[in-house]
């Protein structure tokens, strides 16, 4: 009974320095993804897009279900058709997305999910586990900015189980110039 418990502790660290390890990983690249977004929001403000009017810049939103199943999000855009995002809430997601359309668009995106708090049922079994998720929608933004809403399947793979969650999510929120 005494060798299984120093067996435990003895890997005990090691999985600490892989939380760690993978917890430091996300927030670097976190890090990089709104860093990016700024300095690329800097050198192009240029307004041009493919219609009269130019695009909004950013959108800030709520979404329930999808990718951080509780969540705000800020995203940025680079262009009319391409546009990052990043979450917090239950899980926190980063992606990047790709719209076809006008003020209703096709969005088709993929990224990863982070999960900082403990287990969520079968599918997320320790905390600091890294999901990988794709994004197939339909948004409404006006060219304008104002209020934007989207409907998706936002499907989640578990790398470190092999579970797949298909998932869905509402959100709403306001576009900013």
């Amino acid at each position: 009974m005494k060798l299984k418990e120093e067996g435990a502790d003895q890997q005990s660290p090691r999985h600490r320095s892989l939380e760690v390890n993978t917890r430091r990983h996300f927030y670097i690249y976190l890090f990089a993804a709104l860093h990016f977004l700024n300095v690329h929001s800097a050198l192009s403000q240029d307004g041009t897009s493919h219609t009269s009017e130019p695009s909004p810049s950013y959108l800030v939103f709520v979404e329930l279900g999808g990718h951080g199943l509780v969540s705000i999000n800020y995203e940025g855009y680079f262009s009319k058709r391409v546009g990052a995002r990043v979450g917090y809430g239950v899980l926190i997601p980063v992606f990047l997305n790709f719209y076809f359309g006008d003020e209703r668009m096709l969005e088709i995106g993929a990224g990863g999910v982070f999960s900082p708090y403990g287990p969520l049922g079968s599918f997320i079994q320790k905390k600091g586990t890294l999901l990988f998720g794709v994004t197939i929608g339909h948004k409404y933004q006006p060219n304008k900015g104002g209020l934007s809403l989207r409907y998706s399947f936002t499907p989640m793979f578990n790398p470190s189980n092999g579970r797949f969650a298909p998932l869905f999510g509402l959100s709403a929120g306001l576009a900013f110039k």
